[in-house]
């Protein structure tokens, strides 16, 4: 955890454009991360929800984040899904941005002894190729851990007669999203919290829960445009 440093929101923003800094950080306790004034920081981790409609749009954006605090974000959200009414659960619209905001709790900590480092922002920023976003459309019971690539429009030359395009998405589940998250160098989640959160998945996956298409990522950005 860092605690109450003094630096210019510019100078802050250039850090933040380089993630490797903060792979291992739980916290970053500044007044930054506090306001809703000034350009939205930079995107290292976004939630992204759709209900019935475009106005039925959560977002809820980090400028850093650990997989810890994405595992424990997501089962408790993913878990309200498993009951029988879900009108509650669609109306909060600003669960996500309160369950991003904490920090992972410890064993036996209560929920209203959290910490809160930061207030998630909406930010579409995910979208132009900043991190990484957990994409969930409750109506279409379908999911993804999603990596943008803004340079998909071009066509990398492998060899002098040989090209391939440059996919538009990263999609991934769970267990691909925490390979990807190993290979980057952050620390790895508790064995049991990702059992607890993969109990979820598959609750939800018998229920009719799908990993999303590539054509369904391309809409959510179009969504986002």
């Amino acid at each position: 955890m860092v605690l109450g440093i003094s630096i210019p929101q510019k100078d802050l923003f250039n850090l933040l454009a380089n993630k490797e800094l903060f792979f291992r950080l739980e916290a970053l306790v500044i007044p930054q991360f506090y306001g809703r004034n000034g350009d939205p920081f930079p995107n290292a981790f976004s939630f992204f929800g759709i209900g019935d409609t475009y106005h039925g749009v959560t977002i809820a954006s980090l400028p850093y984040f650990t997989p810890a605090l994405v595992v424990e974000a997501l089962t408790d959200y993913l878990s309200a899904f498993l009951g029988d009414d879900l009108s509650s659960i669609v109306s909060a619209k600003f669960a996500p941005q309160v369950l991003f905001s904490t920090e992972p709790r410890k064993p036996g900590q209560r929920w209203a002894e959290r910490n809160v480092p930061v207030v998630a922002q909406h930010s579409p920023r995910a979208f132009q190729g900043e991190g990484w976003i957990f994409a969930f459309r409750w109506k279409e019971k379908s999911y993804g851990f999603i990596q943008v690539n803004p340079n998909a429009e071009q066509t990398k030359q492998v060899a002098q007669d040989d090209a391939v395009t440059v996919a538009a998405y990263k999609l991934c589940d769970l267990k691909g999203f925490l390979t990807e998250m190993e290979n980057e160098g952050r620390p790895s989640p508790s064995v049991a919290a990702v059992t607890v959160l993969e109990g979820v998945f598959d609750k939800l996956t018998k229920n009719g829960l799908t990993l999303m298409t590539s054509s369904e990522a391309k809409w959510l950005g179009a969504v986002r445009k």
